[in-house]
């Protein structure tokens, strides 16, 4: 299953979501690889890498010249995976303005590692451009948090016309989720959100709920909570609920494949058949 966390608002969770969710799954036993699409590299940082001398923006220029197998680093976590991110992404739509079907070189260049993994997470930047394009033409899910204050509202839209659009002109089949992120129970007006947004997009916003958690924005800080979250965080208790709930745990008689490869993932209403990468001209 391949996921794009994506929302053109920052400050909304994003790369804690897709940090969190990586180590909950990494936790279980699953193989998770995490894609930096953003400039600004955070979840390349929490996951304690720093200056990479390869980054998934060399896998997207040469695809030939630098397969993302390369690219592709272990954490400090195991089974948790990463391709890292690079600031040079900030240039990545002049870069590749003169290659056709340019949308499609994310799909292309994740397909033959896709099966290495049980879960693959795209961690988007805070644009709408072509960066979060490739990865909704790639993903399986499109997993938009939103953040539970009233302006969160107004990004909300807008991410919902563009995956909308993804869905028309470039992957049928992606899927779409929204996950409630940092509510202050505390907060009239934050539980008035979740109301709204519940009515609003019914079955696609999940059950679980991020509570506002001070333990995991300081631990973010410092590059610690995500992959390694206290006990007793409700924030890290929550990410583990989705994890979960997207996710859920195989069964005990999967959990060795006959021919001894790791078993499979069984994705719910988020998982769809492989797609064959798509050609591409100059």
């Amino acid at each position: 299953m391949i996921l794009s966390v994506i929302n053109q608002k920052g400050g909304v969770g994003k790369t804690t979501t897709t940090v969190s969710l990586g180590a909950a799954w990494a936790r279980r036993g699953r193989r998770v690889l995490i894609c930096d699409l953003d400039a600004q590299s955070n979840a390349s940082t929490l996951c304690g890498v720093r200056d990479s001398a390869s980054s998934i923006l060399d896998a997207l220029l040469d695809p030939s010249g630098e397969p993302l197998e390369r690219i592709i680093v272990p954490t400090s976590a195991p089974n948790l995976f990463l391709a890292p991110g690079h600031r040079a992404l900030a240039g990545l739509e002049s870069a590749l303005r003169d290659v056709m079907g340019r949308e499609s070189i994310l799909a292309e260049i994740l397909e033959p590692v896709r099966h290495q993994f049980d879960a693959i997470l795209i961690d988007n930047g805070p644009t709408l451009g072509l960066g979060p394009a490739m990865s909704l033409r790639a993903a399986d899910l499109a997993l938009v948090p939103v953040q539970c204050q009233p302006l969160a509202l107004d990004g909300l839209e807008q991410v919902s016309n563009s995956i909308q659009m993804a869905r028309q002109r470039l992957n049928p089949k992606l899927q779409r989720r929204i996950v409630l992120t940092m509510l202050d129970a505390r907060k009239s007006h934050g539980k008035a959100i979740v109301e709204h947004v519940r009515k609003m997009f019914g079955d696609e916003v999940l059950a679980t709920v991020i509570p506002a958690n001070a333990e995991i924005e300081r631990g973010v800080l410092r590059g610690a909570a995500a992959l390694q979250p206290s006990a007793s965080s409700p924030a890290a208790r929550a990410y583990s609920a989705l994890a979960d709930e997207l996710l859920p745990p195989p069964e005990p008689q999967e959990s060795a494949a006959s021919n001894g490869a790791a078993s499979q993932p069984t994705p719910g209403k988020a998982g769809r058949p492989k797609a064959a990468p798509a050609s591409r001209k100059k």
